[in-house]
């Protein structure tokens, strides 16, 4: 993993092979403290999009409150462009 990548959330390791660091990966740590657990749920859940090439891997999460979920993934649309989204919380380049 390339120790400086253009992505909204914080890289918690770059050297994704599980035999030096315990299995821990290589992973993203997204900024707000609503993705997961009981702020999760207090917040009636959200949405996460992962899209996945053979060159990267992009994941983003929206709060079920926020303003700002592209209206593709709100309205549960056929076609979408994950180009209109911003940044993802994780954007990585596979070895």
């Amino acid at each position: 993993m390339p120790s400086s990548r253009t992505m909204a959330g914080t890289s918690t390791g770059t050297n994704c092979d599980a035999t030096v660091n315990n299995n821990a990966g290589c992973g993203v740590k997204a900024a707000p403290t609503n993705s997961y657990g009981p702020a999760f749920n207090s917040a009636g859940g959200g949405w996460y999009a992962m899209e996945r090439t053979d060159t990267f891997i992009k994941v983003w999460f929206w709060s079920r409150s926020s303003g700002n979920v592209p209206s593709d993934v709100k309205n549960g649309e056929t076609t979408i462009d994950t180009d209109n989204w911003g940044f993802s919380f994780g954007f990585m380049f596979p070895a």
